[in-house]
Formats: structure tokens, sequence, C-alpha cells
């Protein structure tokens, strides 16, 4: 916890002082600092980002005709 620092090292020190055992072991302090720290997963932009990445492929995947239409690309 030394190595912490800003409100990270806020949060940890004030969870020690109310209860000296809350952190078991490592995994555990590490599993919690995530938690409290880490943003939270957007699913929306996740998605977005998915359908930004199948469009993309889809690009790759048809070629223009001569015709002006599209074609698949094997």
């Amino acid at each position: 916890m030394s190595c912490l620092g800003g409100r990270a090292r806020s949060w940890a020190y004030g969870r020690r002082l109310t209860d000296a055992t809350c952190f078991g072991t490592y995994a555990e302090f590490k599993e919690e600092l995530r938690q409290a720290f880490e943003p939270p997963k957007n699913e929306f932009r996740s998605r977005a980002e998915f359908l930004d990445l199948q469009q993309v492929s889809m690009t790759f995947m048809l070629t223009p005709n001569v015709s002006g239409t599209w074609s698949r690309t094997s």
C-alpha cells in the first residue's frame, strides 16, 4: 500500500483503519482496488466498437464491379 498515491492511497489506508484484516491476501487487495478504481465496462461502447470492427471487416470483403455494384471478394 505504501506504493499507492492520491485517492488510491487514501482509500486503502481508510479501509485498513476501519478493519485491519480487510485485505486477507494480495489477490483480494488487487481485486478490491480494481473494483474501486477501474472504470465500469460500458456495454453500449463495447457494442459500438464491435459493430465498427464488423463494418470494417465487411468493407474489406466487398469490391466494386465495373457496373458499379458490389461483389464479394474471395
